[in-house]
């Protein structure tokens, strides 16, 4: 299941991986990177964190990937119904769409580690935003995902999957 909200096998998380991004990535030494993300900045006490997103950022169906697929994403993970992986995992922090490139999460005590929680990739919510937070893990999605990342499933079943660099480079 290459969806990251339904992705419970090494196999499906490594698939994952190249398919989505997260508005953070890892660079070469592990540190945080910018991914759908260009960069962001944080208050002093550690509590508001604002990103900005690529705005060349594209879901390999075409449209953009903008601050509303974030909120859809962090919302999902933190909606009761959902039981997937990575489920409780943003409580606690507020998601505020900024503007269609800016995403503001807010949080009462500051996480030391929010930029790895930051690497959580990210779905499109033009894709499953009409699908119920509880259903999203067994929602066909999984089977032929759209993502933002380098690689696009081009066939996928239980025993192998194809996959290509994106379109057009990623």
């Amino acid at each position: 299941n290459v969806n990251p909200l339904a992705a419970r096998t090494q196999a499906d998380r490594d698939l994952v991986a190249l398919v989505f991004e997260g508005l953070v990535g890892r660079d070469d030494e592990a540190r945080p990177a910018p991914a759908l993300a260009t960069g962001w900045t944080t208050s002093k006490d550690g509590a508001t964190w604002t990103f900005t997103l690529d705005p060349a950022a594209r879901w390999q169906d075409g449209p953009a990937v903008t601050s509303a697929d974030v909120a859809f994403t962090i919302r999902t993970l933190q909606d009761p119904d959902y039981r997937g992986p990575g489920a409780g995992s943003w409580t606690g922090i507020e998601v505020t769409v900024v503007d269609p490139v800016t995403v503001r999460f807010t949080m009462a005590t500051p996480i030391g580690g929010f930029l790895d929680l930051a690497t959580q990739p990210i779905v499109p919510e033009h894709l499953l935003g009409g699908i119920p937070a509880g259903a999203i893990p067994d929602d066909p999605f999984g089977e032929a995902p759209v993502g933002s990342g380098d690689y696009a499933i081009v066939e996928l079943d239980r025993n192998h999957a194809i996959l290509e660099p994106r379109a057009g480079g990623a």
